[in-house]
């Protein structure tokens, strides 16, 4: 797993995306570049590289009930669709429900390997539950590009949260 940065002590005011029923802060040096509306996904690319390998994937799920309230459930039902989607094939390692990650309780694994993900780009997966939605952030890195990664992931999963 990527390990957060340090928190710099005087941030500059950050951008904000505010979509599909969420709202986070834009890392410095990155933009919104794309998503998938009927998935409510948005990529996040660095800006020097928008091409590249190296970005960042938040998308929004309604689970239907309050994650909080029901948190045992909330994480029972991620665990059986990692170890089904492990059983189909899928290159997954390392669930931990009980992970942290930019000073936030997450359900946390890594994906790599796979057809989608050259062999050389892990990503890195963070699931924060927020009420009645599971955030997943998906930061995919190249070796080279993991430390700017790992930081502009911090940003995303410290300020992510739902909107209603």
């Amino acid at each position: 797993m990527l390990p957060p940065p340090a928190v710099p002590s005087e941030a500059a005011p950050a951008q904000q995306l505010i979509q599909y029923g969420y709202v986070l802060d834009l890392p410095a040096g990155w933009a919104h570049t794309g998503g998938l509306p009927e998935r409510r996904r948005s990529l996040l690319t660095p800006l020097a590289a928008p091409d590249g390998s190296d970005l960042i994937s938040v998308e929004l799920v309604p689970v239907g009930y309050d994650t909080g309230a029901e948190l045992r459930r909330a994480h029972t039902e991620l665990k059986a669709a990692f170890d089904a989607a492990v059983a189909d094939g899928a290159p997954l390692t390392g669930f931990a429900d009980d992970a942290s990650y930019a000073g936030r309780p997450v359900v946390a694994y890594q994906e790599s390997g796979d057809v989608d993900v050259p062999v050389d780009v892990t990503v890195d997966w963070y699931v924060v539950l927020d009420g009645a939605a599971q955030l997943s952030v998906g930061c995919r890195h190249t070796g080279a590009g993991a430390r700017d990664v790992a930081a502009a992931c911090a940003t995303v999963v410290r300020s992510l949260r739902r909107v209603t």
